[in-house]
């Protein structure tokens, strides 16, 4: 009898555009005092994508990243997903053309829109393939937000950056390893609470619309707090006692990186202390799918990850949805 297979994380990478925006540009723009940003959300800096920078671009140097980071080759890699909310074109998908550019054949490549949550839903897609197929995967998550913010709309544009983080699965049979437990969430009755009104098929583009529709709108910053926290917080426990673990069990909390309030609250629920939390949210500010990996690329190149280590990582954003993993490394 063959053994079981599961998976295990093998590479990370991670890009942001060089272009800093820092809270002080942002400040002045909307006449806010000095410390307004930070003291609300955490956030000191973040990057945004140059002109003539396109998303793909981002994704590659993330995902190319990634692969040299592993210990597998472009040939063994046979599933490529792009998590984003800003891919280049409605039409064709973006993945193909990643996959394309990193080298990658015989590859099954597509882009998924899941919002804040969809690294987490393309980690879960990703972990089903490599049990079932034997092969690596590639995930990328990427967004260019700061071209889907309203720069009149404070409350919208002080948050979003722009960045990628990438991934490598691979299989492995060593059950301490990989997808430990986890537990997903929607709640469509709050649905309008984050959204872009028109580009869609309720709203195609027409030259009377404004411009303003086809940017991003927080609805009610207080209400789309407590649903994550409330959804965030739902979701990792669950995970939790998939994962026959106790929050004293996990080594590190990787939020959404959407403020450090956020975080804050859902680790203080879940009983986790704070010293346990990994936060970027200070250079990177809200890059929606792209910061949970952003931010395990990132400590990992820091301070690599220990075999045995348990990592929780949480995220809710728009629809409302949300999710929660429980890792073994």
């Amino acid at each position: 009898m063959s053994a079981i297979l599961v998976s295990e994380f093998a590479g990370f990478g991670h890009y942001a555009p060089s272009n800093r925006i820092d809270n002080h540009q942002l400040e002045s723009h909307f006449h806010l005092e000095s410390g307004w940003i930070e003291q609300r959300t955490g956030i000191k800096t973040r990057a945004w994508a140059e002109e003539g920078e396109l998303l793909v671009d981002l994704a590659e140097k993330a995902g190319d990243a990634a692969i040299k980071n592993a210990d597998v080759s472009r040939e063994e890699i046979a599933l490529s997903i792009l998590a984003t909310s800003t891919p280049d074109h409605l039409l064709p998908p973006t993945a193909p053309l990643l996959a394309h550019r990193l080298g990658l054949s015989n590859v099954c490549a597509y882009d998924l829109s899941g919002a804040c949550s969809g690294f987490l839903n393309a980690l879960m897609m990703a972990d089903s393939f490599v049990r079932t197929h034997k092969k690596a995967a590639l995930i990328v998550a990427a967004n260019i937000l700061s071209r889907r913010i309203n720069l009149s709309e404070c409350h919208s544009a002080i948050l979003f950056g722009d960045a990628a983080g990438a991934v490598i699965l691979k299989p492995t049979t060593d059950q301490s390893k990989g997808i430990l437990g986890l537990n997903f969430l929607s709640d469509g009755s709050s649905y309008d609470l984050i959204s872009i009104a028109a580009g869609g098929s309720e709203k195609p583009f027409t030259p009377e619309i404004s411009s303003c529709d086809y940017k991003m709108k927080l609805h009610n910053g207080p209400a789309i707090f407590s649903q994550a926290v409330k959804m965030m917080t739902a979701c990792a426990s669950q995970a939790l006692m998939n994962a026959h673990l106790s929050s004293a069990d996990i080594q590190y909390f990787v939020p959404h990186q959407a403020n450090s309030r956020i975080a804050e609250n859902t680790a203080k629920k879940l009983g986790i202390h704070s010293e346990k939390i990994i936060s970027i949210v200070d250079e990177y500010g809200n890059s929606s799918a792209a910061g949970i990996p952003l931010a395990l690329s990132l400590t990992h190149q820091s301070k690599p990850f220990l075999t045995g280590e348990k990592i929780l990582l949480a995220a809710a954003g728009a629809g409302m949805t949300a999710g929660a993993v429980v890792l073994g490394v």
